[in-house]
């Protein structure tokens, strides 16, 4: 009778051994994690223009105030500018910084709802 071998034979055994502990014992990681484990807020400028009803995004919120400002100043130049345009910073909370032209509420329906 031929001698089965078994699956593993000629390797050396497996070792488990847990990484050795330096200092005082960890704590479970938080869930909601620490501070140090947190993004730092990042700080960006948002340019928005005027549709006739309400302030809306136009083009990609850019993390230079300057490059921000000349995007606004092309879409004013711009064939087809908006009424107004404004910029708005957002780090923890939103700043108007500044608006350009007058946001004035234009009326959607034709003949004022007749």
């Amino acid at each position: 009778m031929p001698a089965v071998r078994r699956p593993g034979a000629g390797r050396p055994p497996r070792v488990h051994q847990r990484p050795a502990q330096t200092g005082p014992s960890a704590t479970a990681p938080s869930r909601y994690g620490v501070r140090d484990d947190r993004p730092q807020p990042q700080q960006r400028w948002l340019p928005e223009l005027w549709n006739g009803q309400e302030w809306q995004l136009c083009g990609t919120p850019r993390r230079d105030r300057r490059e921000a400002e000349l995007y606004l100043a092309a879409a004013r130049r711009g064939p087809r500018a908006a009424m107004a345009y404004r910029l708005v910073h957002e780090f923890t909370d939103y700043e108007v910084l500044r608006v350009w032209g007058t946001p004035v509420k234009v009326d959607i329906e034709p003949l004022g709802n007749l």
